[in-house]
């Protein structure tokens, strides 16, 4: 038995070592008392029957039993079993040595007396460490001790009260292997065992002669036995009183571990997450230089602020007093007049992937000026506000020209290849085992011609493959403002998120917004068709055009 650094029981070189003492002290009085004994063994043919281990000293009761085994007898002892067991086994009636007769007395002796054994081996098996000739001397005093008393016609209450309460008064093996072994532990668990062997031989001493027992029996408090079973109980109980003390002290020694391995940990776990996402972002940046783009550029952040973008349509259309003209007014797009459409909420509150377009027209004299702004550009930051503000994923885009020209339109590259981007820069941790299929399906020599279909299909399959690592852990959630100002027509941007909506494989939400002032490209009847290609997946409004209320 050890505790924490690995120090076993009595482990030193110092050979008289004062713990050891009492152990040693009563070594020597075994060896009188077996001096002293051996005719009383021989007279009744009994030294060939004393016991050295454990196991056979077990073996030996359960002898004495003729059959019925030391569980069956702790059952039947405790009631749990009736007595119809009892009648099943047959007992001799002639024993070895002498006559008696065989009852429930004599089967609670054996109980008892097992269960003495088995609490106290904790302390021999202790002790044991310290030499194993100590441990052969305590169990065959423990065998002559229950051949002594096995072998009389009766056997009084108080040593069956005392073997009881010892067997219950001993630390259990779990709480002494517990311990850290110091010296006055050692020293205690040494006179105990010296205290055991005492009882064992004053049992021994009263039940093999018929004078001592009759004057224990008319003097019980002058008698050795009696003092021997006094001073076990007390040694036990300082005993269990400093393991008590000791177990203490060693919870707060394993709570200090404890905390100083937790921090070890901890700092191992930050430089491991340090490494990995240092490790992520060269990947990203890796994939960002295939992609050819630099999200931090000017050019690219003018198309991905929302915040900038929530500005420009600010002044873009007039304030709600300035908007006032003669009999009527335009209302500006919010967040409560978008909930109020039911395509938005049922695309918001879906529980799959969905698609949502929104087209309409944009009344000219609404603007402050000639600057092409759309009503419905709004829409698009409010959806980017209300899931920052819950704290998912979000790739955003915008054409919106920073300087206004209608006929130049962006580069659908930039924008597919930044919504990538922002997606990896969510989830950095998908490149850890995606990186290389990644590459190669963003391959550098498509990008000769950015703007071409091959390379917006490569950028779509990555995407795909993207989404498809996140899966349904989390939504991810893609608006594309002002899609009209691209240089791709509206269905074929439709139908690539149309086929992204349907895999069933991921949860993706998808945002367009497009001005119809500016194109013509989806009409009604076109859109149903993708309304009809995914069922349940499509929702929009495609005349959402920017309405003038009378003032009243």
């Amino acid at each position: 038995m050890s505790f924490l650094d690995g120090r076993k029981w009595f482990d030193r070189t110092q050979k008289q070592d004062e713990a050891l003492k009492p152990v040693h002290e009563a070594y020597e009085e075994n060896d009188a008392f077996q001096r002293r004994i051996d005719s009383w063994l021989e007279e009744r043919q009994l030294k060939s029957s004393v016991k050295r281990t454990k196991r056979e000293l077990r073996q030996q009761i359960e002898q004495e039993l003729e059959g019925l085994s030391l569980e069956d007898l702790k059952e039947a002892t405790n009631n749990v079993i009736g007595e119809g067991l009892f009648r099943k086994k047959k007992w001799s009636s002639d024993r070895k040595v002498g006559p008696r007769a065989v009852g429930t007395h004599f089967q609670r002796f054996c109980a008892n007396m097992a269960a003495f054994i088995e609490a106290g081996d904790v302390i021999i098996e202790i002790i044991k460490a310290a030499g194993e000739p100590f441990a052969t001397v305590a169990y065959g005093t423990l065998s002559i001790f229950f051949l002594s008393v096995s072998h009389k016609v009766d056997n009084d209450d108080m040593i069956q009260t005392a073997l009881g309460d010892m067997s219950r008064a001993f630390p259990r093996s779990a709480t002494m292997s517990e311990i850290y072994p110091e010296p006055m532990i050692e020293q205690l668990v040494a006179k105990v065992f010296r205290a055991v062997l005492r009882f064992s031989i004053s049992a021994v001493d009263y039940f093999s002669s018929t004078a001592v027992r009759f004057v224990n029996a008319a003097k019980p408090a002058k008698l050795g036995l009696s003092q021997s079973i006094e001073d076990v109980h007390k040694l036990l109980a300082e005993l269990n009183a400093e393991c008590g003390v000791l177990l203490h002290r060693n919870i707060v020694k394993l709570v200090a571990m404890n905390r100083d391995l937790q921090a070890k940990v901890d700092k191992l776990n930050r430089h491991n997450e340090d490494m990995l996402e240092r490790e992520d972002r060269e990947r990203l940046e890796e994939t960002r230089r295939i992609l050819r783009i630099d999200p931090d550029s000017p050019t690219i952040r003018t198309h991905t602020d929302a915040v900038q973008l929530k500005k420009k349509t600010n002044r873009a259309f007039a304030n709600t007093m300035s908007s006032f003209k003669i009999g009527y007014y335009y209302p500006h797009m919010t967040s409560s007049r978008l909930s109020m459409e039911k395509a938005y909420r049922s695309w918001w509150s879906c529980d799959h992937s969905a698609l949502l377009t929104l087209v309409g027209k944009t009344q000219e004299d609404s603007r402050s000026g000639p600057n092409g702004m759309s009503w419905l550009s709004p829409a698009a930051v409010c959806v980017h506000e209300q899931v920052r503000a819950e704290k998912k994923c979000m790739a955003f885009w915008t054409f919106y020209p920073e300087l206004w020209q209608v006929n130049e339109y962006g580069h659908v590259h930039d924008a597919f290849a930044i919504l990538l981007n922002q997606i990896l820069r969510w989830r950095p941790s998908i490149l850890r085992d995606q990186y290389t299929y990644l590459k190669q399906l963003l391959n550098p020599e498509e990008w000769a011609q950015p703007d071409s279909l091959k390379a917006l299909d490569s950028i779509f399959k990555a995407l795909t493959e993207v989404l498809g690592r996140i899966g349904h852990e989390e939504t991810v959630y893609v608006v594309l403002d002002r899609c009209d100002q691209s240089y791709l027509k509206e269905s074929y941007s439709l139908r690539k998120f149309v086929s992204l909506v349907k895999n069933l494989a991921f949860k993706v939400k998808v945002m367009l917004v497009m001005d119809a002032t500016f194109s013509q490209d989806l009409t009604v009847s076109r859109y149903q068709e993708f309304i009809d290609e995914a069922p349940g997946r499509v929702f929009g409004k495609i005349d959402f055009d920017q309405p003038r209320e009378s003032v009243l």
